[in-house]
């Protein structure tokens, strides 16, 4: 399932806080965000899951995709920029889709809720 939220507002950032259950084996979930650079934080976790952020232009073309795939329960975040500001440069209109997916499909699931914190910048233009 796809979450797709956009704030437009005058403020610098936003965070958003969010949770989410990865309940079956083989479920993903992914959010689609608009802005300019951040964080995310996936923390309160039961299972083992692993967070990926796949980065666009503002025109679809595909960047990177920066991951956090520890094994356990341990929190795991994924930021652009992050410590490699020459891959990812700031820029004020990037797509970030936001994947939270099972390190083991058949096994890491069940009904306990994940919390998921994004914090980004906001430099949006007005639509």
């Amino acid at each position: 399932m796809v979450r797709d939220f956009v704030v437009r507002r005058d403020a610098n950032s936003f965070s958003q806080e969010l949770r989410g259950v990865l309940g079956s084996a083989g479920d993903r979930d992914f959010y689609a965000i608009h802005s300019g650079s951040g964080s995310v934080y996936l923390t309160q976790l039961h299972y083992d899951y692993d967070l990926f952020m796949h980065i666009y232009e503002a025109d679809g073309t595909f960047i990177e995709t920066r991951s956090n795939v520890q094994t356990g329960t341990t929190h795991e975040v994924a930021s652009c920029p992050g410590s490699d500001l020459e891959n990812c440069p700031h820029n004020e209109h990037r797509i970030y889709i936001i994947e939270v997916r099972p390190h083991n499909p058949e096994v890491d699931h069940g009904p306990i809720p994940y919390k998921l914190r994004f914090n980004f910048s906001v430099h949006m233009p007005e639509y």
